[in-house]
Order: C-alpha cells, then sequence, then structure tokens
C-alpha cells in the first residue's frame, strides 16, 4: 500500500497517477525486495490494467523515477520505493545477497565526495549511485 506521504506528494504535484502508475506504484511498495520490470507485467495482466507489454511498464517505471517515486537499482536492473518523494539526491543503497532486500540511506556527505573526486580526474558526472552489496544484519550468520 502506498504510504500517506507518498500520496500527499503525488497530490501537492498533481501528478496524474493512471490506473496502471497506481498499481505499479503499490506492487513497488508491496516487496521488500527490488522488483523486476518483467514481473510487473505479469502483475498488469492478472488485474486487467493496461495494456501489459514491456514498452508500457518501462514508460510507467520512468515516470515513475523522475516524479521521485521509486528508484532504480541500477546493477540488478530493478526497483524499490522511495522513502522521501521527491528528493532522489544523495541516496545510496544497501543489497543483500542472500535475502535480495535493499535498505536505501542517504548520506549528503558521502554523496558530495563523488563531484569533488571526479573535478579532481577531470570528469564531469551526470548522475551517480551508489550501491552496495553484502550480507544484511538478518541474514548474517550468528
Amino acid at each position: 500500500m502506498i504510504p500517506l506521504n507518498v500520496r500527499e506528494f503525488c497530490d501537492s504535484q498533481t501528478l496524474d497517477l493512471t490506473p496502471i502508475r497506481s498499481v505499479l506504484l503499490n506492487y513497488v511498495w508491496e516487496h521488500p525486495a527490488p522488483v523486476k520490470a518483467y514481473d510487473m507485467i505479469e502483475v498488469l495482466r492478472e488485474k486487467g490494467v493496461g495494456s501489459p507489454k514491456p514498452p508500457t511498464v518501462y514508460r510507467t517505471l520512468d515516470f515513475l523515477e523522475t516524479q521521485g517515486l521509486v528508484h532504480k537499482i541500477h546493477a540488478l536492473n530493478a526497483y524499490v520505493p522511495c522513502h522521501h518523494p521527491g528528493t532522489h539526491k544523495n541516496c545510496q543503497f544497501l543489497i543483500c545477497d542472500s535475502c535480495g532486500n535493499a535498505e536505501e540511506f542517504c548520506d549528503a556527505a558521502l554523496s558530495s565526495l563523488i563531484p569533488v573526486r571526479a573535478k579532481n580526474l577531470g570528469f564531469q558526472p551526470r548522475a551517480s549511485v551508489v550501491e552496495v552489496f553484502g550480507v544484511c544484519r538478518a541474514c548474517v550468520p550468528n
């Protein structure tokens, strides 16, 4: 279920959450692990919403990401909910190799290092995503 702060954000931005957008956003929020676009095709098919083809799902996910409602985990080509909609800056992800869950955290200090280091190397970054893989607290063997 989409949390209240996300609904309020959508209302404040007058975002048009079409039935397809709503179903996919709900689906992402209902799953603790990153979800893949092809899994969402089946969800749309089951709910009888829209035309469940890959381009439709990817366009919808691009919209949700652009609006700051979901994050894309690039290494997995999968999506997770954004817990602070509209403010996609300074986000990093811890992804568990064992259970597949992704934990979002935001550290401005960590994020600020990337453009500084890039500038020192003569590189002009367009975007950065920090994805750290390992084992989460729940999966660490005792």
